[in-house]
């Protein structure tokens, strides 16, 4: 399948500018799910060292959500034979980068995440902080 990716002009500066945290908001259908993850995916094939956390606050899997689009992408863009995808981490066997996916949960009233034991994280991407 040939199929062409483009790059919102909007979401451009993740690209190229050095700035140390982004906002990205928009409405529904905006693209913001597709261009981060896509945006990831290079990060993760690129030769800069590369360790992404994806984090979203929910009570179900991210499997379903931005973990879907960028296993997508993967297959789109003929990636999957250079990774490997073991439960909520994909990694890069040719240099090791990796993103690594995990779900922030409410429990009784509080907010807890596994992020204990996360080391050596380059970049973190909070998908949709409410839900």
């Amino acid at each position: 399948m040939d199929r062409q990716f483009k790059f919102l002009d909007a979401y451009a500066p993740l690209l190229y500018d050095d700035k140390t945290y982004w906002v990205i908001s928009g409405g529904r259908a905006s693209g913001k799910t597709v261009q981060a993850s896509a945006y990831f995916v290079m990060k993760l094939m690129g030769d800069d060292y590369f360790r992404g956390v994806i984090a979203r606050y929910t009570q179900r899997a991210l499997t379903t959500s931005i973990y879907r689009d960028i296993v997508d992408i993967i297959n789109d863009w003929g990636l999957a034979p250079y990774l490997e995808v073991k439960g909520d981490e994909i990694k890069n066997t040719k240099n090791d980068n990796m993103i690594i996916t995990h779900s922030m949960k409410l429990q009784e009233g509080t907010m807890t995440a596994r992020g204990k034991g996360l080391a050596r994280v380059s970049h973190l991407l909070v998908d949709k902080a409410t839900e």
